[in-house]
């Protein structure tokens, strides 16, 4: 999973650069570290705030209450249409 240190975000726009459809949501890194994943930062040219979640993404019961706790800042346009 790819994140962005808010604080440290470069702007939507370069965080959605060729991800045409897609949307953006937050959640705390506490949180996450709690749940038993580790954050690891990766930066990237565009985006040096950027991170990855390293764990086990294979648990439903965290991943649905990570799609709970998740909040959405930009709404994937592809959920839009129609």
């Amino acid at each position: 999973m790819s994140l962005t240190i808010a604080d440290e975000a470069p702007g939507t726009h370069v965080l959605l650069d060729g991800f045409n459809g897609y949307g953006i949501a937050v959640v705390e890194a506490g949180w996450l570290r709690a749940g038993g994943w580790k954050i690891v930062r990766e930066p990237e040219v565009n985006n040096p705030a950027h991170v990855v979640v390293v764990g086990s993404k294979k648990d439903k019961k965290f991943r649905d209450r990570l799609a709970v706790r998740a909040e959405l800042l930009v709404v994937p346009s592809r959920c839009l249409e129609n």
